[in-house]
């Protein structure tokens, strides 16, 4: 669950900066023309995918450690099967989080869509649960960098600041503004002012 639950919140938030990217779009402002990574099913489906391949990595990692260390074998190989798996799902979420503020920067450039946007705090809310999601995703890494028995894995605290706290903070920030509190119009999702 350590390594599954995150992942369904960073969907969400792929999912989120979609409705962005369809909102300024309807809006006038179509994003796609600055990046191919700005496409709405691109932005989904790229970042969803490179999240399943790094879950399989990572829950295969995980099981091996659980086998290595059940039968007093050293878990480092599949140590590291999950340390690659958090590597590219860092590195990945890094380039998330720059569209995100491509995004956001072109939407306040813009006069108009700043002053739409400016009546909904969505895009700061959105800003601030990837930031949280990215807080535990950076923790996790620097954790099994370390190792199965490494300073950051045998001391509670850090796992319940930096993976346990921002996850439950991202996820409530999520659920009180999440987007199918936005209106519906001609079915499709309008987000007012984001």
């Amino acid at each position: 669950m350590i390594v599954t639950a995150p992942v369904l919140t960073s969907a969400s938030i792929y999912v989120c900066l979609t409705k962005v990217l369809v909102w300024a779009a309807d809006e006038g402002l179509d994003l796609s023309t600055k990046t191919v990574l700005l496409r709405r099913k691109v932005v989904l489906w790229t970042f969803i995918t490179i999240d399943v391949f790094c879950t399989i990595l990572q829950i295969t990692g995980a099981g091996l450690i659980g086998g290595a260390t059940s039968n007093g074998k050293d878990p480092s190989s599949a140590n590291n099967i999950l340390l690659a798996g958090l590597a590219i799902q860092t590195a990945a979420y890094l380039v998330y989080l720059i569209l995100l503020i491509i995004v956001i920067a072109a939407i306040y450039r813009d006069r108009g869509m700043a002053q739409k946007a400016g009546k909904n705090p969505f895009l700061g809310v959105l800003a601030l649960a990837s930031t949280l999601i990215f807080i535990r995703t950076i923790f996790r890494l620097a954790e099994t960098s370390q190792g199965v028995f490494g300073h950051l894995s045998s001391h509670e605290e850090y796992f319940a600041g930096l993976e346990f706290a921002p996850v439950v903070a991202a996820v409530t920030i999520l659920a009180v503004w999440f987007r199918s509190r936005w209106p519906v119009v001609a079915g499709r999702v309008k987000i007012e002012g984001v």
